[in-house]
């Protein structure tokens, strides 16, 4: 279906994902972009104009291991969809262009953590088929995650044990993963992992905001309201019909709040 997409209309999709994001209180996301070249360039052209931070990840092909230098990092696919010897290449030409690399790993299976490792990437993405010495390697060498639960329900791949990973000391982010899935909306994921993985609201607040900057390299100029750090602001109506009366405003913005509910972001 992509391939038979024409570019405007690729681009007018991107275009409204980006918009959904900036009106749902986005204000910086990573893309594991594909497309190649192009792809890049068309997710640069459509988040123009727009408040929002890119931080996009281009892929190695088997033809071209570089990616392009305006990227933030290298995003790689499952480790069993590539050679071995171009993805030690793809990793060492991101590292001497002072490129971050990512990977997806532990997503259909637990077999791919092992390469993924030995890459040493900056963070993992997915992780819900780890098991406990797989997520023990993980906190062992302090490797982030990006769990992505709803887009795993739609696969049927199992759900990442969240609450483990958690209690091993792993800075936890999350994803909304493929935009064709699932909207690109972080109140989805909140009330999602809230209900189901971990009831600790603070920490499910935590991983939607600052775990987010802190992986993206953005946590010394925002993700929490801090004296120098940019003022990039969410309000939330306390007395709309979905917040009235909440006695825990933190419970009630992690656990129900969403879109309908922000008076204005700034």
């Amino acid at each position: 279906m992509l391939a038979q997409m024409p570019r405007a209309v690729l681009l007018e999709g991107m275009r409204r994902s980006l918009q959904l994001m900036a009106s749902s209180g986005t204000c910086a996301f990573a893309d594991f972009r594909e497309g190649g070249a192009e792809g890049v360039s068309m997710l640069e052209e459509a988040v123009l104009g727009l408040p929002l931070l890119a931080r996009i990840l281009g892929r190695p092909s088997p033809c071209q291991i570089n990616i392009p230098e305006s990227c933030w990092g290298l995003g790689i696919s499952s480790t069993r969809d590539h050679d071995p010897g171009q993805l030690r290449a793809a990793v060492a030409a991101a590292r001497q262009a002072g490129q971050v690399v990512g990977v997806h790993a532990g997503e259909a299976g637990n077999d791919d953590i092992g390469d993924a490792l030995v890459l040493h990437p900056d963070f993992l993405v997915h992780m819900n088929q780890a098991g406990e010495e797989d997520l023990r390697d993980v906190a062992h060498a302090g490797l982030p995650v990006i769990v992505c639960p709803r887009s795993n329900l739609v696969t049927g791949v199992g759900l990442p044990n969240v609450n483990r990973m958690v209690k091993l000391g792993i800075t936890i982010a999350v994803g909304t993963d493929n935009v064709m899935m699932n909207s690109p909306d972080i109140f989805e994921e909140m009330h999602f992992i809230s209900k189901a993985l971990l009831h600790d609201d603070r920490q499910v607040f935590k991983m939607c905001t600052l775990n987010g900057a802190k992986i993206t390299g953005l946590d010394q100029r925002l993700g929490s309201i801090q004296e120098g750090k940019e003022a990039r602001v969410m309000v939330i109506n306390k007395k709309s019909n979905n917040m009235w009366g909440s006695m825990a405003p933190l419970s009630s913005i992690v656990r129900r709040s969403g879109p309908s509910d922000i008076i204005a972001i700034f």
